[in-house]
């Protein structure tokens, strides 16, 4: 954090000691803010505190020229709007979603790979262990699970004939018991079909708990079991362990699976 603050120290008062273009006219005629609280990555969900702050910082301060830093998808989906109506680009190193790669969005460009790149990864990954034919996935509910079985879907189907067999599930509300849609009932389809490759794309970490518990009732909690957690980057790695932590099932279960994440 210190190094990231002398950074924009050094660009807004261009010292060119470092980089020798900051004295250049261009960058004279930008300034970078960040507020002297920051931004929290827990708080992206809170609608519209980021736009508002981005607001209220531009009426005592110079127009900025560029927006950088929303992390997740909907802070970035939000600032999107008001990138475009300013006409100045938002760069984003977080935000995965698909929708970004769109006409929707025109204004956002992003240092990181979208879930179509990460989704042929995952399946190269899968191919180069010898681990093909039979894919099934579970996902959540609601903006973040969809594109990543669509994702992963497309890279599965133009991997040469090395998936045969893809099959998906979905969870939702309620997520206990054994409802139409629940964990239990998504986890009895993938013992039922025997798909040994299962992904799991889940923006609710308390799920973790849910899906290694039913795993460990079914008997699908190791053996020939692969798992692979599909989760957003607004999802710390320490929440993941804490889970573990505090359910041996989830450390059984997380054990040697692969965890995809926008870093």
């Amino acid at each position: 954090m210190a190094a990231a603050l002398l950074a924009v120290d050094d660009f807004n008062t261009r010292n060119a000691a470092v980089i020798p273009e900051l004295k250049n006219q261009e960058y004279r005629q930008c300034s970078v803010y960040i507020p002297e609280n920051g931004f929290e990555v827990h708080h992206a969900y809170d609608r519209g505190v980021v736009p508002k702050t981005l607001v209220g910082t531009s009426s005592t301060c110079s127009s900025p020229c560029a927006i950088v830093g929303p992390y997740t998808n909907p802070p970035t989906e939000e600032l999107s709007v008001i990138a475009e109506a300013w006409s100045i680009p938002i760069v984003t190193h977080g935000a995965e979603g698909p929708q970004f790669s769109l006409d929707k969005h025109p204004m956002v460009f992003r240092s990181n790979v979208n879930v179509h790149a990460i989704g042929e990864a995952l399946v190269q990954f899968l191919i180069s262990k010898g681990r093909t034919n039979f894919l099934h996935g579970i996902y959540q509910t609601g903006f973040f699970g969809w594109p990543w079985v669509e994702s992963i879907k497309n890279a599965a189907r133009e991997s040469e004939g090395n998936f045969t067999h893809f099959r998906t599930e979905k969870v939702g509300p309620k997520f206990e018991g054994n409802s139409l849609y629940s964990v239990s009932s998504a986890m009895n389809e993938v013992k039922l079909f025997s798909y040994r490759n299962v992904f799991l794309a889940v923006n609710t970490i308390e799920l973790l708990s849910l899906f290694a518990n039913s795993a460990e009732e079914l008997h699908m909690n190791g053996g020939d079991y692969v798992y692979i957690l599909i989760i957003p980057s607004d999802i710390e790695l320490d929440e993941v362990v804490s889970q573990a932590a505090s359910n041996s099932n989830v450390t059984k279960l997380i054990n040697g699976a692969a965890l995809v994440r926008v870093l």
